[in-house]
C-alpha cells in the first residue's frame, strides 16, 4: 500500500527524519517515502527509515527513499 501524503504521516516524518545523517542540510522536504526522491543529491551516511512509524504503519520494506523515490 503506497504511503499516504497527509498531515499525520508529515509530522512522524518531521520527527523522525530530521536525524536522519544522509538528510541534506538547507532543505524543507520531507515523507520521500510518499513524495518521492530528494530535489538535492544524497551522499548516503546511514538510513533511519525502518525505524519511522510511516514505514512499520506501511509495512515498508526499503530504504533511502530521499534517494530512490517513493514505494508503491
Amino acid at each position: 500500500m503506497p504511503v499516504e501524503d497527509n498531515e499525520e504521516n508529515m509530522k512522524i516524518c518531521k520527527q523522525y527524519c530530521g536525524d536522519c545523517p544522509s538528510y541534506p542540510q538547507g532543505i524543507d522536504e520531507w515523507l520521500f517515502c510518499a513524495k518521492g526522491k530528494c530535489s538535492k543529491s544524497i551522499e548516503r551516511q546511514g538510513c533511519i527509515c525502518p525505524g519511522c512509524d510511516v514505514y512499520e504503519k506501511y509495512d515498508l520494506s526499503t530504504t533511502y527513499y530521499c534517494d530512490v523515490g517513493a514505494e508503491g
